[in-house]
């Protein structure tokens, strides 16, 4: 986007174009050039031009963190020389530009906007998503669905009708006997035409469908969080709606530790390669996503850091070199289904990190340089834009 200013008569006072490049970031060319795109830094210059507030958020801006890390080794290390969790390191930091109840209070303004989201888009009367492509809202129908119930209306038992009807010993050996042989020669067993069933797997049902509430939200131009992306804004709400649902015994204590958890990985991504399809693909959006709700989701399960560290890892590693390519450049079409496979990726990732001791061959820091390198070596064609580098267009994957 390009601001220009004018005076009266026309003559350009001043000109400066901005970049969208993901996760929230906003830069111009010169921040770009001085920083890349791993914006992670706060700078106001003091001027004549200061205005009431300004010199409380230059004040933020001096604070250094109490815990400082820059990599996943350095946050393990932290965590261990002071017993701390990573979700305690985190609100550590924070502490040093926040009071206790501000921390709080802007945790659950965070996540209470994630289940409206995901309210919304459960509960929306809208049929079809905005755009060309007129893609059909399917979470009201899949939460509709959920609603019903495990059980249908058909009997588990046996029935006297059903007793009656089932053909005899000697019926069934005369449908084998006269369809025992075929064509070609070769023996073969009658078998009726299967009716089509259902399968009812409560934990991916209601992992999809949170996923693609929320990111159906987004397509329509509804309130979401970027966590980390626009176009990834669903794995994190599901999978932590899930767990507040199913598992967890302490609501609140679990919202502050999930999301700071999450916060600390998604920091370490930031750094260490990028959020931004523009830049690395969708990797760097669904994946990052994945891996920050993994580390989180084994954070409240009663992980240690090390486990932790582990589901973040197994996270991003089987998103790796995941593209970006959406359908008519709208994030709609694959983008959706990928935050419900995200979602359902990142417990998966979180049971199979919990099951082990936490120690394993790949670190989080050598799968994150990698994501970084793959992106790197990803031609401009897979990623968020056909321009390459900076995202130029409207749609977030």
């Amino acid at each position: 986007m390009r601001f220009t200013v004018f005076d009266e008569n026309g003559d350009m006072l001043a000109t400066n174009e901005y970049f969208s490049i993901g996760g929230g970031f906003v830069v111009n060319e010169a921040t770009h050039v001085a920083h890349g795109q791993n914006v992670y830094f706060k700078d106001v210059k003091e001027s004549s031009s200061m205005v009431a507030g300004d010199d409380e958020r230059k004040n933020q801006d001096l604070v250094i963190a109490a815990l400082p890390f820059t990599n996943a080794e350095d946050l393990l290390e932290v965590c261990r020389k002071q017993n701390m969790t990573v979700a305690q390191v985190v609100y550590e930091n924070e502490l040093q530009w926040r009071t206790p109840e501000e921390i709080k209070a802007q945790l659950f303004a965070i996540w209470n906007t994630m289940d409206f989201s995901i309210k919304n888009g459960c509960l929306s009367n809208e049929e079809y998503l905005p755009g060309r492509l007129s893609a059909k809202r399917r979470a009201p129908s899949l939460y509709k669905k959920l609603l019903r119930g495990l059980y249908n209306n058909n009997s588990v038992g046996y029935s006297s009708s059903s007793i009656a009807s089932e053909p005899s010993k000697e019926e069934s050996l005369t449908a084998n006997t006269e369809n025992s042989t075929s064509e070609t020669g070769l023996s073969r067993v009658y078998l009726p035409r299967r009716t089509p069933k259902r399968l009812s797997l409560p934990a991916l049902d209601y992992l999809s469908v949170y996923a693609i509430a929320v990111n159906e939200e987004n397509a329509a131009g509804g309130r979401v969080v970027t966590a980390p992306t626009n176009g990834a804004s669903g794995v994190i709400p599901a999978v932590l709606k899930y767990y507040l649902e199913f598992i967890s015994d302490d609501p609140e204590k679990d919202v502050m530790e999930f999301l700071l958890t999450s916060a600390a990985i998604g920091m370490l991504y930031k750094r260490g390669a990028s959020i931004s399809a523009a830049e690395v693909g969708c990797q760097g959006e669904v994946g990052v996503a994945c891996s920050m709700s993994a580390a989180g989701f084994a954070a409240v399960m009663g992980g240690t850091v090390e486990q932790v560290e582990n589901a973040a890892e197994i996270g991003m590693e089987h998103n790796l070199g995941l593209t970006c390519d959406p359908i008519d450049g709208l994030v709609q079409i694959p983008c959706i289904e990928r935050n419900a496979l995200g979602a359902v990726k990142a417990v998966t990732a979180a049971q199979l990190a919990l099951n082990g001791d936490g120690l394993h061959r790949v670190t989080l820091d050598q799968v994150i340089e990698s994501m970084r390198q793959t992106g790197l070596d990803m031609q401009s064609k897979y990623k968020e834009t056909s321009q390459g580098g900076l995202a130029v267009n409207v749609p977030v994957c």
